[in-house]
C-alpha cells in the first residue's frame, strides 16, 4: 500500500495524469485536495481505496478510467469523488468499483456516473471559440456519438448564470468524425464564457467543458506571426505554466507546446503549411486568450 504523490507533467498536456498500475493499492484521503488537482486524466489499474469522510473533488475536463482488474474500494457515502459538482462515485453506492469503464462530465450521477468506454454517449475531441470582430465563431467536433439528439450553446457574463442561445441537432447514433458550428453575433460582453449541454435521445445531459473568450482591454496576449513564428506578447510576466496550442480551422490540434518564463513567447511552426490556423495561449489560471493567424 502506498499514499498519492503528483509530479509536474513534462509533456505539454494542460493536465494532470495520474496512473495507478497493479498491484499497487493508493490509499487516499481529503488532503489529496490540497493538490489543487484542477483538471485531472486518473487511469486505475491497480486500486484507489477512499478513508471515510473523503471526497476527492475533479473539475469539469476530468476523466477517470477502470482498465483491467483496476478498481475503485469504498464503503459508505462519506466516501465520494465528484466531477464538476456531480458525484460519479459514492461508497454507499457504488462499493468495490470495478470493469472496464470511464467516468466524465459525459457520464451519470453514482450509481451509474461509469459507462462502459465504448457507450459514452459523445467523445468530444475539440471545442475552440474564437473572437472576430464582434462576434464569437465556436467550432467543436465528436469522434462517434450514441442516441445523441442535440447540443445547446450556453453562453454567460460571470461564470454562473447561463442562458441558451441556440440548439444544435446531433448525428444520433454514428462512429465517424463530426463538426459543428456556430456564430452567436451578440457577443457583447468584455468577459463571455462559453459551454455545450449535450442531450441524449432520453434526456440525458452532460456538459463539455468551459470556454473563456476575454474582449476590449481585458485581452491579456497579443498574438500574432511572421516568417513561420507565433509571437506571443504577454501583459504580464509568465507566473504559472503557459501552454500554447495550434489547431486547424477544424478544431484539431497540430501543435502543443508549453512554457515557463518571460514576456514574449516565439514559437517556430515552419512545419506547418502555410494557411489559417487557430492559437489558443491558456495557463490554466488566469489566462485563456485564442486568436486566428495566417501562416
Amino acid at each position: 500500500m502506498t499514499v498519492w504523490s503528483v509530479a509536474v507533467r513534462t509533456d505539454g498536456v494542460p493536465k494532470t495524469k495520474v496512473v495507478i498500475p497493479s498491484p499497487y493499492n493508493i490509499l487516499v484521503d481529503n488532503a489529496v485536495n490540497s493538490f489543487g488537482l484542477g483538471n485531472v486524466e486518473i487511469t486505475i489499474m491497480g486500486s484507489l481505496s477512499l478513508q471515510p469522510s473523503t471526497t476527492i473533488v475533479l473539475a469539469v475536463a476530468s476523466t477517470i478510467q477502470l482498465a483491467g482488474s483496476g478498481r475503485i474500494i469504498g464503503v459508505n457515502n462519506t466516501q465520494k469523488i465528484t466531477i464538476n459538482g456531480v458525484t460519479k462515485y459514492d461508497g454507499s453506492l457504488d462499493l468495490t468499483k470495478t470493469g472496464a469503464s470511464t467516468a466524465s462530465s459525459a457520464t451519470g450521477i453514482s450509481p451509474n456516473g461509469f459507462a462502459p468506454a465504448s457507450l459514452l454517449p459523445v467523445k468530444f475531441t475539440s471545442f475552440t471559440a474564437v473572437k472576430n470582430a464582434g462576434e464569437v465563431v465556436l467550432k467543436w467536433s465528436t469522434g462517434s456519438e450514441i442516441s445523441n439528439d442535440y447540443f445547446e450553446v450556453e453562453r454567460s457574463y460571470n461564470g454562473s448564470d447561463w442562458t441558451s442561445v441556440s440548439t444544435i441537432r446531433g448525428t444520433g447514433s454514428s462512429a465517424m468524425n463530426a463538426y459543428y458550428s456556430y456564430t452567436d453575433n451578440n457577443a457583447d460582453g468584455t468577459t463571455i464564457y462559453y459551454r455545450l449541454k449535450q442531450v441524449d435521445i432520453n434526456g440525458t445531459a452532460a456538459y463539455s467543458t468551459v470556454k473563456t473568450i476575454r474582449g476590449g482591454n481585458a485581452l491579456a496576449a497579443k498574438i500574432y506571426s511572421s516568417e513561420k513564428m507565433i509571437n506571443i506578447e504577454l501583459n504580464t510576466e509568465i507566473k504559472h505554466t503557459v501552454v500554447v496550442t495550434v489547431m486547424n480551422t477544424n478544431g484539431q490540434v497540430i501543435e502543443k507546446r508549453q512554457f515557463n518564463a518571460g514576456y514574449k513567447i516565439s514559437m517556430n511552426v515552419n512545419r506547418q503549411p502555410a494557411g489559417m490556423v487557430i492559437v489558443n495561449v491558456a495557463d490554466n489560471n488566469e489566462l485563456n486568450h485564442t486568436a486566428k493567424l495566417m501562416l
